[in-house]
């Protein structure tokens, strides 16, 4: 999936989008630059800031390759059956920017968020649970290859998939 959402003109900043959703990039959250990426020890502002997750264009790709781990599971002499489970593996990659900002393939040496952004990248593995066509329960173990820390956390979702 690639996906794309630009804004352009005067008021382009006036509803800033957000890329840090589990739907859009996994494993980037304002949670995360508040709390496991950014302590005390951190030496470079301009990598903890969750405000590199806002803009008025954002563009974001996705990779997921899922694969059955069970089909039907039945409970015994009951008539009832479980939900069919897929595990996963998937590669994300998102930027924000706005107009005044520089677009760059790569984070740039004294990277300073306010002026330039680069494209945040994330790997990791889930399974999908599809609850009687009603919903799908997510969960994901994602660990970001450009935050501080770069450790992996688990998000629990509750919602569609792409």
């Amino acid at each position: 999936r690639l996906a794309a959402n630009v804004s352009i003109g005067p008021d382009e900043d006036a509803f800033p989008k957000y890329i840090g959703r589990p739907d859009f990039v996994r494993g980037y959250d304002r949670e995360t630059y508040a709390s496991t990426d950014c302590g005390v020890s951190v030496t470079d502002p301009n990598a903890c800031s969750a405000l590199q997750l806002l803009g008025s264009r954002v563009m974001y790709a996705n990779a997921e390759l899922r694969f059955p781990l069970i089909r039907r599971f039945d409970l015994g002499l009951l008539p009832v059956s479980l939900p069919p489970l897929d595990g996963l593996v998937f590669y994300d990659m998102g930027v924000s920017w706005s107009s005044q900002q520089t677009l760059r393939l790569t984070r740039p040496n004294n990277y300073d968020f306010t002026l330039e952004r680069f494209p945040l990248r994330s790997y990791g593995f889930g399974l999908r649970l599809n609850l009687f066509n009603i919903a799908l329960v997510r969960w994901d173990y994602a660990i970001p290859l450009d935050g501080v820390s770069r450790r992996g956390y688990w998000i629990w979702t509750l919602g569609q998939s792409f």
